[in-house]
């Protein structure tokens, strides 16, 4: 396996029924990122835009969720060797370069998440924390609260989670997926109670230090 130099990044973009507005912006990535992997989980088995190098799709048999998307997308970056991941959501443009992108890396190297200020449609998430505080929780399906259960085990598990402007993509749509099929949503208050239940209250009003204060 190449091995990869500390700020290289896989690109990866989970995606579910917004090919649209990706296939906006996948043109844009293949030159912003033309020498980076660009891996995509595609739940929704889309008519993708693709290239012939460093491109990869990986379509399941069914929604795999938010969660268990990110998890694959940075199990592939181990697998190929990168010590960072840059994920984006398919509704955002971030309107960076490879190198804009390896700067806030470099920047914030010590950080374990870096991510918009627009909370995780865009973020960056070193394979080295992945693996220490494990991944994300797919429990919380097909989406919302697991960047918010991920930021609290950080939090109390001596991690670092950075906020900053520099990831606020140029593009910046909200909810876009929800807005095509309002029924992804069915579970967003069983997430809540989920994880209500797992950290005794809700994002910023957690109690507990270990999960369901076990």
């Amino acid at each position: 396996m190449e091995k990869k130099k500390k700020h290289e990044f896989l690109v990866g973009i989970p995606t579910i029924n917004r090919a649209d507005l990706l296939n906006e912006v996948l043109p844009k990535y293949f030159n912003d990122f033309h020498k980076n992997d660009i891996f995509i989980v595609d739940n929704g088995n889309q008519s993708i835009i693709e290239r012939d190098e460093k491109f990869e799709i990986y379509r399941p048999n069914k929604n795999l969720g938010v969660a268990k998307s990110w998890n694959i997308i940075i199990q592939k970056a181990l697998e190929l060797g990168y010590q960072r991941v840059l994920i984006l959501n398919d509704d955002v443009y971030l309107g960076k370069n490879r190198k804009e992108v390896e700067s806030i890396i470099e920047k914030f190297y010590h950080g374990d998440v870096i991510h918009s200020t627009k909370n995780f449609c865009s973020f960056i998430i070193s394979t080295f924390a992945f693996q220490m505080y494990d991944g994300f929780d797919e429990n919380f399906y097909p989406a919302y609260f697991e960047d918010k259960d991920y930021m609290y085990r950080l939090k109390i598990e001596g991690g670092y989670c950075i906020e900053d402007e520099s990831l606020d993509p140029l593009i910046y749509r909200n909810s876009m997926t929800i807005k095509k099929d309002i029924e992804l949503n069915n579970n967003f208050a069983t997430n809540e109670q989920l994880y209500i239940a797992k950290w005794g209250g809700l994002p910023n009003e957690e109690k507990f230090k270990t999960p369901f204060d076990d």
